[in-house]
């Protein structure tokens, strides 16, 4: 009969998750060009800047709820004011193919807009003159 010491344990694999929070997030949604930046500034609150449009830089400030799907893909949800977009938001990161998967709510009134796009994740929150920050 073998050991305890004998026995080998599986090896659990390391989650490729990287925690947002304190870092920045850039992306141009592949499906319509639109670029944000986006910071993490807490566990329940981040700060957007759609760079989409030269002539004037459109921000927002979000409260997020986080959920881990997987030990590789993290969704981020929030909800906009609805005196401003009434938009509902989903952001789903896969960790592991460094891709994120948008989905608006409310934009269309008979669907959903669904996007796509790589991701650079940026470890600080300091960002260009002219962008909101935490």
């Amino acid at each position: 009969m073998p050991k305890q010491e004998d026995i080998e344990m599986p090896k659990q694999e390391e989650s490729v998750i990287i925690d947002l929070v304190g870092k920045q997030v850039r992306h141009s949604w592949d499906e319509n060009g639109m670029s944000f930046v986006s910071l993490f500034c807490n566990d329940t609150t981040f700060v957007w800047n759609d760079l989409s449009s030269p002539d004037g830089i459109v921000t927002g400030v979000e409260t997020y709820v986080r959920v881990e799907i997987s030990d590789e893909v993290v969704q981020y949800s929030w909800k906009e004011s609805p005196l401003e977009r009434d938009f509902g938001l989903a952001w789903t990161f896969n960790f592991s193919t460094k891709r994120v998967y948008g989905m608006i709510v409310n934009v269309f009134p008979d669907f959903n807009l669904n996007l796509s796009a790589d991701y650079t994740i940026i470890d600080n929150l300091e960002v260009e003159d002219g962008l909101m920050t935490c």
